[in-house]
């Protein structure tokens, strides 16, 4: 019989002056010596990660070391390639921008609402500065706020900025913030469902600083009204801190500094433990010590934990009696993102700690004396996972099972996305299907790497384009080019591969699954597909030394490779606006039909990869992600440094107000960041002010411009 009660336990304490029961003495000896041993396995597992840290900054340094870029296509090579064919933006030669501070791929270098072309040519003002009277005014403000943009001013007035709409208004004595800022409405319905909100979420953009809030007349409970922002670095919902609760004045105000979404809700509003069929995920944890329930006054402690967005300032504590297991002491709480985090690495320690099956020889086993455990599904199946003596096997029929979750489960599922985003187009391109084996290398055609010959192969190959079994490939443009800026000896005019001869092997010519499965089979390059981490980068391969099938492989690359770069160097000193949102709607409609891309990413020294899936952020609404296959970094070479399949390039979509010509407008832009491995000195970035690394997409040898 089952039941729920108080239960307190009546004994006396034992007199200080007497000693203590032989019970009681045993009980204290165990507890100083469970105390004992977890300090030891504290060390233990920390001596573990200090040299597992090492181990895997090993790893990070051989792994930089195969890593290879191209010198060759670097910005600054793109700019010598500028000055050799006459080439510039705005009426200006490429150096003549480049002393300006202008970058040639944007339209407004500095951000400052004005165009390149008019602050050079209709302003006098300076590109390369926001404010160029240096007071912190965009020069696009001044002028249409009818000041001299040369002239500095006092931006210190305080004004509002009204958001109807929103109930909401902006207290600010900054005169950028009247035309940069801007309020959008939060519709991410996986966080705006969970809660009763009172106003429509919203977020704040380019603006830090006062904000207020007008209460709804109709509210009845505005002493209780709070505040709040959805971290999305936590993944937990927020108090913001410093609030002004106005309640005779029907207002909140408080200090923004940053632009997650803003909740106005009730202080205190939880999710009810009594609502039992409504579905999350749940933590549970049970300890068993049915011989100490005259000491401790329970025979089981048992902790069930929601995961939610906002961790409960309350929780519930029962007691539950069974006649036949004895006395269960049980807590349940809802916590957040970052509380679940750990939790789950609690239990990935446990794991190392107790078995998982039931085994008659095993003290430490899971199920027995301890138990826990990760459900997705309902509140009742939580409890007959834990306790489930509560439940008798007709009421267990009716728990509600959605998924249980096995934390010990490495069975190979396919390839999942490195992230639980929201996919927006997805070609079905699969790193462990189509894309080959070993990685980028360098060769005496390519000595800063080939990898614009594994990219633009991938990407004709996988889109049912083809590529010729037999090529001679010369050129006067980007081959002859790169051999004056290298070579003192002999240019190389020509490169040339055939595959006519070992057909049966090249079985990815016509099946794009089949690149993963191609082997080397010559002794100098077999280990390149066994383990790519003994690749000899140290050495310039020479095509010409080996024998097929491996020789017109390495030779294919090479040629596709001088290929690739030639198209581009045809476009390459073309400068354009590289960052518009309009390019990646069309890299989004591109990958939509099923078809990957070619990615250039042009810093210190180039890099070329194929991007095939694009994602938007689960919460960060303005956030993408897209997935690339990138050739140095093949997918058994992450595999050896991470737990993870893929590598991405985030993807930052942003607009600001912008003056060009005589009209107003929205500019939407986006910036990018790719630091695929952490601990790796590997990136390209425009994201942010030190960062100004360039990009463009290729399709079919083409640029895509907005």
């Amino acid at each position: 019989m089952n039941s729920e009660q108080n239960y307190t336990n009546d004994q006396q304490k034992p007199d200080s002056k007497k000693k203590k029961p032989f019970i009681i003495r045993v009980f204290l000896f165990l507890l100083k010596a469970v105390l004992v041993i977890a300090i030891l396995i504290g060390i233990l597992f920390g001596s573990i990660a200090g040299y597992n840290f090492y181990q895997n900054r090993k790893l990070a340094k051989e792994i930089e070391k195969n890593i290879v870029i191209d010198p060759l296509y670097s910005k600054e090579s793109i700019y010598e390639q500028a000055r050799e064919d006459g080439e510039g933006r705005y009426g200006k030669t490429i150096d003549e921008l480049l002393e300006m501070g202008v970058d040639p791929s944007k339209l407004d270098t500095d951000g400052d609402g004005l165009t390149d072309y008019d602050e050079i040519h209709i302003y006098e003002t300076d590109p390369s500065k926001f404010s160029t009277a240096g007071d912190g005014v965009s020069d696009m403000v001044k002028v249409l706020e009818g000041l001299d943009p040369h002239e500095k001013i006092k931006n210190n007035t305080d004004f509002q900025i009204d958001y109807s709409e929103y109930d909401l208004t902006l207290q600010t004595a900054d005169l950028n913030d009247k035309y940069f800022s801007y309020v959008e409405p939060y519709e991410v319905s996986k966080v705006n469902d969970v809660y009763n909100f009172i106003n429509e979420p919203i977020q704040i953009k380019n603006y830090q600083g006062r904000v207020r809030i007008d209460y709804p007349d109709n509210n009845s409970h505005k002493d209780d009204l709070k505040v709040y922002q959805f971290n999305f670095d936590t993944l937990n919902m927020e108090e913001v801190k410093k609030q002004d609760n106005n309640i005779n004045d029907n207002y909140v105000e408080f200090d923004l500094i940053n632009d997650y979404p803003v909740y106005l809700m009730q202080d205190g509003m939880e999710i009810d433990e009594n609502q039992d069929d409504e579905v999350g995920t749940f933590y549970y944890f049970r300890i068993s010590i049915p011989f100490l329930e005259n000491l401790v006054g329970f025979n089981h402690k048992v902790f069930i934990f929601k995961q939610n967005l906002l961790t409960s300032k309350n929780y519930t504590n029962k007691i539950l009696v069974d006649d036949t297991y004895g006395i269960a002491d049980y807590s349940y709480q809802a916590i957040g993102r970052l509380q679940t985090f750990m939790i789950d690495k609690a239990f990935e320690q446990l794991d190392s700690i107790f078995v998982r099956e039931v085994n008659d020889d095993t003290f430490l086993q899971k199920g027995g004396i301890v138990d826990y455990g990760k459900v997705e599904g309902t509140l009742s199946l939580a409890k007959s996972k834990v306790m489930p003596w509560l439940f008798t096997e007709d009421k267990t029929k009716d728990v509600d099972i959605v998924e249980e979750v096995n934390l010990d489960d490495n069975e190979d599922k396919g390839l999942e996305p490195l992230l639980k985003g929201l996919v927006v187009a997805d070609t079905g391109f699969d790193i462990r299907k189509n894309a080959f084996k070993f990685d980028n290398f360098t060769t005496e055609i390519g000595p800063g790497g080939v990898c614009a010959g594994f990219s633009r192969i991938t990407e004709r190959i996988y889109n049912g384009n083809g590529i010729p079994l037999e090529k001679d490939f010369s050129t006067d443009t980007f081959l002859s080019w790169v051999q004056e800026k290298l070579a003192d000896g002999d240019i190389i005019t020509e490169s040339k591969y055939d595959l006519t001869h070992n057909l049966d092997h090249y079985t990815f010519i016509d099946d794009k699954n089949e690149f993963y499965n191609f082997k080397f089979t010559g002794p100098k390059l077999s280990t390149w597909t066994d383990n790519n981490l003994e690749n000899n980068y140290n050495e310039i391969l020479n095509s010409n030394e080996l024998s097929d099938p491996d020789k017109s492989v390495i030779q294919l690359i090479e040629t596709q490779y001088l290929k690739s770069n030639d198209e581009a160097k045809k476009l390459g000193t073309k400068f354009y606006d590289k960052d518009h949102a309009n390019i990646i709607t069309k890299v989004i409609n591109t990958l939509s039909n099923g078809d990957i891309l070619q990615l250039y990413m042009q810093g210190s020294g180039g890099h070329a990869v194929n991007p095939y899936r694009i994602e938007r952020a689960e919460y960060n609404q303005d956030k993408y992600y897209l997935f690339v296959y990138d050739n140095n970094l093949p997918y058994d070479l992450i595999q050896k440094y991470t737990d993870e399949h893929e590598v991405k390039v985030d993807i930052y979509m942003y607009k600001r107000k912008t003056l060009f010509g005589k009209e107003t407008e929205n500019y939407s832009y986006f910036e990018y960041h790719y630091e695929p491995l952490d601990g790796v000195d590997y990136k390209y970035s425009n994201y942010g002010e030190e960062n100004t690394d360039n990009l463009r997409f290729f399709y079919n040898d083409k640029a895509i411009k907005k």
